[in-house]
Order: structure tokens, then C-alpha cells, then sequence
């Protein structure tokens, strides 16, 4: 167990969208899918064009506009796949405060243009859906929404999966987990199907918990990725990524929010077990002091 008054690590304000953060892995040479991004401002444009209250419905009932339609469409040529993922970006999602994480919607396997401008529009009215809103009032964050819009050609995977850099459940630096599956890592990320969950010893390499779906080669690719992105971004990192063969791919990654220990302590009751022979806690050493 852990100790009282031992601080978590405290890690740099990466407040830093999901755009920004693919872009910055794209830089450092990281296998990113190419993608582009539908600024912010085109999402400011759209929404001065409505009358009334801006909400959800509101955005799914009305038009892109001509022009913005064509700027959105003009961005998207420039990606070579016919099959494409549409993926929500707000201003304050991903940092190492505040995940977003299942609030918002994406959508893959988009093809065509009225599809992929409905996917864009989608996005947006997710930013402004009950699950987003409630977090912000939550959270007590503010109500401005700023969304960029990422569209990225779809990985076609075989395996799909996360990875945490660290265990968050335990709050441990020492260990990683990976949760995989088959196909698109879709259901995974939005908790409809648990996959094969384990832990990987960052050090030594241990794993713990069963594991037949990635490969050794896989597996031996993805914990030494997973280690030099954590550098990259100087902090514990929740990763989605994607293997075609031992070809791995960096979907996205995002700051832990959970606080990770930066030491551990065992509690050992060796020179008190006559007089407190059950478990040692904190609050037994507070007492025999």
C-alpha cells in the first residue's frame, strides 16, 4: 500500500488537443496515419450562421454552408484514402486535467462527401451533447467550446488496443497495461467489449495476466514505442494504437489524469508483530510513534 503524505508526481500542464499532440508525434517520427485538420474557426463560422439557441439539435438540423462545406472538402482531398476517420478535437480535451475521454463522438469508415460533412457536423453537436455538457458542469469548466475537427485516413487493423504507460488503477510508474482485441479498437476504447487486459513490468519486461493476441515482436514494438512517446510528452500517456502485420500505429495519445506515485513504500510490521500482528497500515505507524 501507499503511503500517507507520499505526493503523486506532478506532471507539466500538457494542455494540448488531440491535433496538436498527433502533429507532435508525426514531428518526432512516429508512425501517425496522414491527417488534416478542420480549424476551429470553421466551427466559429458554422455556428454564427444559425439563429436561435446553439445546442446539439440545433447543429445536427442545419446546413454547412456553401463556403465552409467547400473549405472542409478541400482540406480532406488532400488525404489519398477513400475511407476516412472524423474525430472531435476540443481546445481543452486530452490535457493532463481533463480527458474528454468517451464524451465526445468520432466516426470511422466515412466515405463520401455528404457523409464526411455529416460526420464533421456530428462532431460538433457531440460537443454540445448532454455527456460533454455534464462533464463541463462537473469539471466546473467553462462553456466556451473551441473544436477543431481531425479527419485522418483509416487504419485498416488488424489488432487494435491501449496502452497506459503507467497502471492507473495502482497508481504505478513501475507498470504498463495493454488491453487488445481483434479489428478496429473502437469497442475497445468505448468500454463495449473488454479485450485481454494485462501488465508489462516497464523494467524487467514481466508480463502479468494472459496475452495471445499480440505477438512477442508486438508486443516487444509497442512497450518500446509506448516508453519513447511518455519521453516525448514528458508524462504518463494513455495510447490507442494499431498493428497491420508488425506494422504499429499511433492513433493518438493523451496524458494519464489519474495522479501516478513517483515512489512506493511497503508497510512491514517485522520489529511490532507481537503487539500488531495484523495488516500494517499508515495509520498503525502513526499510533506506535
Amino acid at each position: 500500500s501507499f503511503g500517507s503524505g507520499i505526493d503523486p508526481f506532478v506532471w507539466g500542464d500538457l494542455a494540448m488537443s488531440k491535433a496538436s499532440n498527433l502533429q507532435k508525434m508525426l514531428e518526432a517520427g512516429f508512425n501517425v496515419q496522414a491527417f488534416v485538420v478542420i480549424p476551429a474557426r470553421v466551427f466559429d463560422d458554422f455556428r454564427a450562421s444559425l439563429t436561435g439557441e446553439i445546442s446539439a439539435q440545433s447543429i445536427l438540423q442545419a446546413s454547412i454552408p456553401e463556403l465552409l462545406a467547400r473549405e472542409i472538402l478541400t482540406l480532406a482531398a488532400q488525404l489519398p484514402e477513400t475511407e476516412l476517420a472524423v474525430r472531435s478535437s476540443l481546445a481543452d480535451e486530452d490535457s493532463a486535467q481533463h480527458s474528454f475521454a468517451g464524451q465526445l463522438d468520432s466516426f470511422l469508415n466515412v466515405q463520401g462527401t455528404g457523409a464526411l460533412l455529416d460526420a464533421v457536423r456530428k462532431c460538433w453537436a457531440s460537443a454540445y451533447g448532454d455527456r460533454a455538457q455534464a462533464y463541463r458542469r462537473e469539471h466546473q469548466l467553462s462553456q466556451k467550446i473551441e473544436m477543431d475537427v481531425i479527419v485522418q485516413g483509416m487504419v485498416p487493423a488488424e489488432i487494435s488496443g491501449v496502452v497506459f504507460t503507467a497502471d492507473p488503477a495502482a497508481r504505478d510508474s513501475r507498470w504498463m497495461v495493454i488491453s487488445a482485441v481483434h479489428g478496429l479498437g473502437e469497442t475497445l476504447v468505448q468500454g463495449d467489449v473488454n479485450g485481454e487486459t494485462f501488465r508489462v513490468n516497464r523494467e524487467a519486461g514481466d508480463v502479468e495476466g494472459d496475452h495471445a493476441i499480440l505477438t512477442k515482436n508486438q508486443l516487444t514494438e509497442l512497450v518500446s514505442v509506448s516508453k519513447n512517446i511518455e519521453k516525448l510528452f514528458k508524462s504518463p500517456q494513455d495510447i490507442e494504437f494499431a498493428f497491420i502485420g508488425d506494422k504499429l500505429f499511433i492513433l493518438q495519445a493523451r496524458p494519464i489524469t489519474t495522479p501516478i506515485y513517483a515512489e512506493h513504500i511497503l508497510w512491514d510490521n517485522a520489529n511490532i508483530t507481537e503487539s500488531y500482528s495484523g495488516i500494517t497500515s499508515p495509520l498503525t505507524f502513526s499510533i506506535i510513534r
